[in-house]
Parts: structure tokens; sequence; C-alpha cells
């Protein structure tokens, strides 16, 4: 169990923490198969997913990059027992509100859901995600992993160089 390790300081993260080939018909199923995830390996409480999909609902986390979109959903600490990071990598892309553009949709083909405990602390996740998406090649790596294994360590090493 690989759960234990930390990635971005405080955050737990493994190969328990990854859904690969994830099939879902919306942003929605998506967003409650991750949350189920997340309750499952003890990293939120059971409100979580509730919060999650109503927080997605006001202020969406799709992003158009020029890899592919991405979505980075999380919510308030109080649904949250410890700091963690679920990868979904779909089997076909979702469509997810765009960030900051309550008008338009992404097809989401990456999720990085986020349990926080310390708001601060997302700021900090969020500026190491970036340098990973910055640099052609490092999503579609990523999406090409066979299991969760090679997913995480993969992930790991992205966000470590």
């Amino acid at each position: 169990m690989n759960i234990e390790q930390k990635i971005l300081g405080e955050m737990c993260f493994g190969e328990e923490l990854v859904v690969l080939d994830l099939a879902a018909a919306s942003d929605l199923e998506v967003l409650d198969q991750m949350a189920a995830r997340m309750l499952a390996e003890g990293m939120v409480k059971e409100s979580y997913a509730a919060a999650i999909k109503k927080r997605e609902s006001v202020y969406a986390t799709g992003l158009e990059l020029p890899e592919m979109g991405i979505a980075i959903p999380h919510t308030d600490p109080e649904h949250v027992n410890t700091p963690a990071l679920c990868l979904g990598i779909l089997r076909e892309p979702v469509s997810f509100g765009a960030m900051g553009m309550a008008d338009q949709r992404v097809d989401v083909r990456v999720v990085f859901m986020l349990s926080i405990k310390e708001p601060h602390a997302q700021l900090k996740v969020l500026q190491a995600l970036m340098k990973v998406f910055q640099e052609e090649g490092r999503l579609t790596a990523l999406t090409a992993c066979a299991t969760p294994k090679e997913a995480a360590d993969k992930l790991r090493e992205l966000l470590a160089g």
C-alpha cells in the first residue's frame, strides 16, 4: 500500500487513489466515482461527494490546455479527513464547466481531485500541478499509463521534475 507516501508536501497519494479507464456519462458521475474512491480509502467524509458536486456547480474547475482538457475539483476542508490527491484518467472525454466561464464547457480527459485540509495549501498544489501541465507531452504520458501503479509513479515523477 503506497497511499502513505506523500506528494506536494503533505498530500497522500498512491496507486489506490488512481482511477484508470474511468467511464462516465457526465461530470457528476466522474465526481461520484472519484469521491467514492477517496471515501473508500478514508481520505474524505461521507459529505465529500455532495459537497464537491455542489462546489463544482458554482465554481467549475475545467481547464482547456493545449494538450487536453483537465479538471481540478476540490471542496471545503470540513469534508476532508486527510489531504490527498485522486487521479482520474477518463476512457472518453467528459464535459466539465470551464473555470471562470460559467457558460462554457471543456472536454476533460484527466481529473485531479483534491482533498485539502488547509486553505493555504490549495495554492501550492495548484502551482505544482500547473508546472506539470506547462510542458507538452506530460499529460499524454500520464494518460498512456497501463496500470494504477504506473500512473502513480508517473505523476510523482512529473511533480518532482
